[in-house]
């Protein structure tokens, strides 16, 4: 190519993209030819804005359909918990309920004994991880020590309860229930 000609697209002072156009001769642009370019960059812009609206009201529409399926599931389960009659049904219903609230993640419900000195899990979902980790102290879990949430968003950097199955995941939250 011996030539080249751009223009930005703009749409209400807002830089969208730019129209390249590339020749193997040098460009002889008239004033038609400039006019109809900058009403095309003028459309181009306009459609790559009514674009990019669409996708916010399309991600919006989403997330506030998966809010509602979120709503829905928590008054269904409130529903359940209300009727259980007894413990081993209320984590039955915790289980299968938080599976579907978080379906890709794993975990438990943890209740500490009466001696309190021992969790055991109770509600389980969505893990594969070995029977062993179902038991534990309270001193090994962060959360229980400072009587608050424990991020690790990254096992590999974070500050690690012992109680966590193997192996480990690569980021997890315990949150004490109180």
């Amino acid at each position: 190519f011996t030539s080249a000609y751009a223009t930005p697209i703009v749409f209400h002072s807002s830089l969208l993209g730019v129209l390249e156009l590339y020749g193997p001769a040098q460009f002889g642009l008239t004033a038609d030819d400039r006019e109809v370019l900058d009403a095309f960059v003028t459309q181009a812009g306009v459609a790559i804005r009514n674009a990019r609206l669409y996708d916010e009201v399309r991600l919006s529409e989403e997330r506030l359909a998966q809010r509602s399926r979120e709503l829905d599931l928590l008054n269904r389960m409130g529903e359940l918990l209300q009727a259980c009659v007894s413990e081993d049904e209320a984590y039955t219903v915790v289980g299968r309920f938080v599976g579907q609230l978080f379906p890709d993640d794993s975990g438990a419900v943890f209740v500490i004994s009466a001696s309190r000195n021992m969790l055991e899990a109770r509600a389980v979902w969505a893990t594969t991880s070995s029977p062993d980790w179902a038991i534990f102290k309270p001193e090994e879990c962060w959360a229980l020590r400072r009587g608050r949430m424990h991020v690790v968003e990254a096992t590999g950097q974070g500050l690690l309860c012992s109680h966590l199955p193997e192996p480990a995941p690569s980021a997890y939250l315990c949150i004490p229930l109180i």
